[in-house]
């Protein structure tokens, strides 16, 4: 019988892949929608006088804000497979290695009284 306490290395290359997967996408996520703000702001300021430009725009801003949120939903997906693989890896010897964020919400006094700090 295979020991269930060591993961197989498939297992562990299919955990580093998710984890890379949702950096990428972390990183997506947060470029995006300041590269849109910044673009918005130099097209609204260049074609102010133009209203047909700035509905192109607008309709643009649409089409890319439908992509953003496939990307979210996408990200969800691997945070949801992320998740299922650190439950597997957490009964094996590599438990130690996955970490375990705290759900609470951070707030100024929740930091403020922290004793680590």
């Amino acid at each position: 019988m295979p020991d269930e306490t060591t993961p197989h290395e498939k297992q562990l290359k299919l955990y580093g892949k998710l984890v890379d997967q949702r950096q990428n996408y972390t990183t997506i996520l947060w470029q995006f929608p300041t590269a849109l703000l910044a673009a918005n702001a130099f097209a609204i300021d260049k074609f102010h006088s133009q209203p047909l430009i700035l509905l192109a725009l607008g309709v643009v801003d649409g089409i890319l804000a439908y992509s953003f949120r496939r990307l979210v939903i996408q990200q969800r997906s691997i945070i949801t497979a992320t998740r299922a693989a650190e439950g597997i890896l957490r009964k094996t010897e590599f438990s130690a290695f996955i970490p375990n964020f705290s759900s609470a919400r951070g707030s100024v006094s929740c930091i403020l009284n922290h004793h680590d700090l």
